[in-house]
């Protein structure tokens, strides 16, 4: 839920304008005056001021600099009368969303209002992801030093200053999303939006309204105007996921955006032009897709002006042990110790579900681990078989993770004994447990030493 804060020296005003953001699901602060308005600012979290211009002491402009200079990214509506639009635009020149005239049209408030809380998310959203992306040229949510990863690097730092699109192509779970993020933070658009489209998450009688707007009434539904995706996106980056799901049509129409620079929205007469940098994303061959006619020959050369190939996490496996320190300092787990056969068997695994299931199976094994040191016994059963661990139980019909799992740490436990003669402390040693914690699996286990 947006939070909204209301000024206005009008108490009519702000009850009757609370009243309706209320219904609509906003949570409304009120004050009476810019200096009490600034005080609510400090100890409420706002997504969106909006002020009369005209207050009693320090007026609606003054307010603007001030929430400016301590939130830079916090959307300011204006409220003003006829006789003062000459200092409502002057504002809107200072950085104000937007401005709105008395007496108030409510529906077009309302319109205004959701549009300047949406524009704020999605700028602070981006300045965050830009300072988290910033700090090693853009590059430092990703990981690797292998020659693959490499030359997806350099590729990133040589595209990103350019206005070229970018088709970037890999498997799901590899990534193609950070490097899109890594080009716009890199890119002279860095500190405009990137907006993120899932094209396969939205049906296709949705697409064409979402990525290019429609006017009011161009459809039963349509009830007010609707900025699409791209129109949104001016002057920053548009990606493009999951491109490859995109019906015949609408690829048609994103031909000419590409083109032209332009968009029609739906129901529209004229085009509008649009300042846009087009990243597309795709886990499908889409010169497959393209023989097969599931996609158009000219899009793709369009998109392909660079392209981008992701390698599996299999043919880079050099770079799990970086990857796995990454994670575990990401989540917070940075002192936790990984066992030297466990290493292995996060090094012999084939990772279909490529860099992302590598990131799961480390939460989930942390968020279960008794000690301080991520052993074998730890990781999921489908790890195990690399090593030769067999995961008995499965012979007897007994298929509970559970049961393979307690099994599986009593073999192991036997053999580890057996290797070092019943020598719990030289066993602790080998094994990176603690003797207590050697001591109670063997006691749990029955195991006599």
């Amino acid at each position: 839920m947006a939070n909204l804060l209301l000024i206005d020296d009008e108490e009519n005003m702000l009850k009757s304008l609370g009243a309706v953001l209320r219904r609509k699901g906003y949570g409304v602060f009120t004050a009476g005056s810019g200096k009490e308005g600034l005080e609510l600012l400090e100890r409420e979290r706002v997504d969106l001021v909006v002020t009369d211009l005209r207050l009693p002491g320090m007026d609606g402009v003054s307010v603007l600099r001030e929430v400016k200079s301590r939130a830079a990214h916090l959307p300011v509506i204006l409220i003003t009368a006829h006789g003062s639009m000459e200092t409502a635009i002057e504002a809107v020149n200072l950085g104000a969303y937007s401005y709105v005239l008395k007496p108030i049209d409510m529906e077009s408030f309302l319109v205004t209002t959701r549009r300047a809380v949406e524009h704020g998310k999605m700028w602070a959203e981006n300045v965050y992801l830009r300072g988290e992306l910033e700090e090693k040229h853009g590059l430092d949510a990703m990981v690797g030093d292998s020659a693959a990863m490499r030359e997806v690097f350099d590729t990133i730092r040589r595209v990103a200053r350019t206005d070229h699109t970018v088709l970037i192509h890999g498997q799901s779970g590899t990534g193609k999303e950070l490097v899109a993020r890594a080009i716009h933070a890199l890119s002279d658009r860095a500190g405009q939006r990137m907006v993120p489209v899932q094209c396969g998450a939205l049906p296709e009688t949705l697409l064409e309204s979402e990525l290019f707007g429609h006017e009011k009434g161009a459809f039963t539904g349509a009830d007010e105007k609707k900025v699409g995706y791209f129109e949104i996106a001016d002057k920053g980056t548009v990606l493009l996921d999951e491109i490859g799901d995109l019906s015949l049509e609408v690829q048609g129409k994103l031909l000419r955006v590409l083109q032209e620079r332009e968009i029609q929205p739906v129901g529209a007469t004229q085009t509008r032009k649009v300042d846009i940098r087009v990243l597309a994303a795709t886990n499908k061959d889409l010169g497959v897709e393209m023989e097969q006619g599931r996609f158009r020959e000219d899009l793709y050369y369009r998109l392909k002006v660079i392209l981008i190939d992701l390698p599996a996490l299999q043919d880079r496996l050099e770079d799990i042990p970086a990857l796995v320190h990454h994670f575990l300092d990401k989540s917070g787990h940075k002192g936790t110790e990984i066992g030297p056969e466990t290493m292995d068997l996060l090094m012999q695994y084939t990772w279909p579900g490529n860099v992302r299931e590598l990131e799961n199976v480390l939460k989930r094994s942390i968020t279960l681990l008794d000690g301080d040191v991520l052993q074998p016994e730890d990781l999921p059963p489908e790890l195990l078989e690399p090593l030769g661990m067999p995961l008995p139980g499965f012979e007897e019909g007994e298929f509970s993770f559970k049961s393979a799992r307690a099994q599986w740490e009593r073999d192991y436990l036997v053999r580890l004994m057996t290797l070092h003669h019943g020598n719990v402390s030289s066993a602790a040693r080998a094994s990176g447990l603690s003797r207590r914690h050697l001591y109670e699996k063997l006691s749990r286990y029955e195991i006599k030493t």
